[in-house]
């Protein structure tokens, strides 16, 4: 065997104890062996864990509560307006959590109009149990600039749009939009000698909150 690949390949499925047919029909048996979190398990506490671990600040809210602990964490952001981007499900709980905060709703009619809002509420259209990321996907109403321009970020997750892996994400394309955002934290970088420095080229704060009893139809 001279691959180096395939050598590297056969180490892996040594290590995993890989067995063939062991992956549902049309999927390669070793990505299911590397799978981290399993399927059909509650994926939210890992979400949580790994999402601390990226720096987000995360809660968890019921139905009656969503709106409120979403408000609060626009007081917490210190923000006066807000650009919203939310679908069917989400954004009338979004445009409650706005009006309890008492912040104005920047309208948006291109991506410049986001650099008037204090901060972005926004929903996702799914999260990553493994690394604790957002899964943002431009369409009609998201833009592409409300998870990157304001200097705070509020978000909105539906439980039932955590997923356990990449594995479980639809990243194809999509009619109602062609940018798809994977965002593992908030804005950072350590380009300049090596000093890690957080919000620079986008929010430096991200607060996320998990509806918990969501009746999601895209769930």
């Amino acid at each position: 065997m001279n691959d180096p690949a395939a050598r590297l390949l056969a180490r892996i499925r040594a290590e995993l104890g890989h067995r063939e047919g062991s992956a549902p029909p049309g999927r390669p048996p070793l990505v299911e062996a590397c799978r981290r979190v399993v399927p059909g398990v509650d994926c939210v506490p890992t979400f949580v864990e790994q999402a601390q671990r990226a720096g987000f600040a995360v809660r968890l809210a019921r139905r009656e509560q969503v709106a409120e602990s979403l408000a609060e964490e626009i007081r917490a952001a210190r923000a006066r307006s807000v650009v919203l981007a939310g679908d069917a499900i989400t954004r009338p709980i979004l445009e409650d959590a706005a009006a309890r905060a008492e912040v104005r709703i920047v309208s948006r009619g291109c991506v410049d109009d986001t650099f008037g809002a204090d901060a972005a509420l926004t929903d996702v259209a799914g999260a990553v149990a493994e690394t604790g990321s957002l899964v943002y996907r431009s369409s009609g109403t998201h833009g592409r600039g409300e998870p990157f321009v304001p200097g705070s970020h509020v978000v909105l997750v539906p439980a039932s749009r955590v997923k356990p892996d990449l594995l479980d994400v639809d990243l194809g394309p999509s009619p109602a939009g062609t940018a798809v955002h994977l965002i593992s934290g908030p804005s950072k970088t350590a380009d300049i000698e090596g000093i890690l420095v957080t919000g620079v080229h986008g929010p430096g704060v991200v607060r996320v909150v998990v509806w918990m009893d969501v009746d999601d139809a895209r769930g």
